[in-house]
């Protein structure tokens, strides 16, 4: 999964989904008809024109759409690796934020000629190539987000470059290295930060606790590897961080309404998806 952009596709018809999730951000621009997604328990009636964000291991499904329904789907890496600039990452996380006043549908108004027109092209470059396609691909991707900023302004949370970067860079540590033990105190002081002040700009920009940021990092790195490999679920544990099973088993119930085995058995055949 190096690419950025990983799959992009438009497709239209009759589109109902069970409950599923994937391993990677989603970016679906409705172009025609009405839909309703439920997304992490939350119903939205969807009309076109407009987008629908969809980040990693969120629970998503389409329950009704009329026959005029049709979209584009893009299927965007996890995880900002390569991506460079303060500009570029303050883009790209639009796509994971989740502030108080985040709505996962935007719907896009005089924006909607840029925005399907993105997208087109972006599914051309992916699915077509040529010299420095992945490059286009970067470029095209953050258009495609700016045009969803400039219907919604709000998703560029931080006019502060130093925050933000901060910010930025705790997600990144929790991200990548969820296994290890963190304190909010020992995070506080890495960044010559106080703990009420770190806290504070956390959730103004995540939407989340710190320390719950971690939680989630935990659960979807569990999620990955119960659904993407067979491991041992005492391992996956272990590995994502948990002191000990009945824990993680007690936790992820509680975050996906679901026991570790019987997750790992719902979504087995989640790699045969290719489309919502």
């Amino acid at each position: 999964m190096n690419d950025l952009v990983i799959t992009a596709n438009y497709s239209d018809g009759i589109g109902i989904l069970e409950p599923h999730c994937h391993d990677c951000h989603q970016i679906v621009y409705v172009d025609r008809g009405n839909a309703s997604f439920m997304i992490n328990s939350v119903r939205y009636d969807v009309k076109a024109p407009c987008v629908v964000i969809i980040s990693r291991f969120e629970e998503h499904s389409i329950i009704e759409c009329d026959n005029s329904y049709s979209r584009y789907v893009l299927r965007i890496r996890p995880t900002l690796d390569g991506v460079d600039g303060y500009n570029a990452k303050l883009l790209f996380s639009v796509l994971v934020n989740r502030p108080r006043f985040f709505s996962h549908v935007i719907s896009v108004g005089e924006n909607a000629g840029m925005v399907e027109e993105t997208m087109r092209r972006i599914c051309e470059e992916k699915n077509v190539g040529g010299m420095y396609s992945e490059k286009m691909l970067g470029l095209l991707l953050q258009m495609l987000l700016l045009s969803v900023c400039r219907a919604e302004p709000r998703l560029l949370l931080s006019e502060n470059g130093g925050d933000f970067d901060m910010i930025f860079s705790i997600k990144q540590k929790f991200e990548t290295d969820y296994r290890k033990n963190y304190s909010l105190r020992e995070i506080a002081d890495e960044y010559h930060i106080s703990c009420s002040r770190l806290s504070h700009l956390f959730r103004e920009v995540t939407g989340k606790p710190v320390m719950g940021y971690l939680m989630s990092c935990r659960i979807a790195g569990a999620k990955h590897m119960l659904a993407e490999t067979e491991m041992p679920v005492g391992t996956v544990a272990e590995n994502c961080g948990f002191s000990d099973f009945s824990n993680f088993s007690r936790t992820f119930r509680s975050v996906t309404g679901q026991s570790p085995s019987d997750f790992r058995i719902r979504n087995a055949s989640e790699n045969d998806r290719t489309a919502e």
